[in-house]
């Protein structure tokens, strides 16, 4: 007895092709950006880093390869100014359910579409973060500052700066 459909959501290691190969629909990865751009880790993080308007959820095969399977649906998520890694997330979330329903009776019934990546243009990718990755340059402008800040404060390790040799966090921001 084999299922039918694999998802994983937000699991962050590689699934091995023996088991990719297993279920008879398919096996999917929901991703939280719009592929083929912002591929790898940390999506939501760097979407903010980057000072997107937008981005958004996908549903994927997954291949051996990763975030590089042909896509089965996508949803756009608005990236208001004052949104943090977390209120995004929280807003995908919503999203994401939202998508899963929608999709699952066309992926019960084989009536959905598979779309190949390499259609869509240009891919990016992006790597994990790390907490050092944190560190401001004040060589920055005081937007791509601010844009660092909410991509990383709570829940995330959080900004910071150096003051008189002690590490100083900083949770909030607004430019001016």
């Amino acid at each position: 007895m084999a299922p039918d459909i694999i998802f994983s959501f937000y699991y962050r290691n590689m699934i091995p092709k023996a088991i990719l190969d297993i279920p008879d629909i398919g096996a999917f990865n929901l991703h939280g950006s719009l592929l083929p751009w912002y591929r790898g880790r940390n999506p939501v993080n760097w979407a903010l880093i980057k000072g997107e308007k937008k981005t958004g959820l996908t549903l994927h095969y997954m291949v051996e390869k990763p975030d590089a399977g042909d896509i089965v649906a996508r949803k756009e998520v608005a990236i208001e100014f004052d949104d943090t890694a977390y209120t995004l997330f929280m807003k995908m979330a919503k999203e994401a359910r939202v998508l899963i329903r929608e999709i699952l009776p066309e992926l019960e019934n084989g009536t959905f579409t598979r779309i190949p990546q390499e259609v869509l243009g240009i891919s990016s990718y992006f790597g994990g973060r790390k907490p050092e990755d944190g560190l401001i340059s004040w060589h920055n402008d005081a937007l791509s500052i601010y844009n660092l800040v909410r991509a990383v404060t709570h829940p995330y390790p959080g900004a910071f700066t150096y003051l008189d040799g002690k590490r100083l966090y900083i949770w909030k921001a607004y430019p001016e």
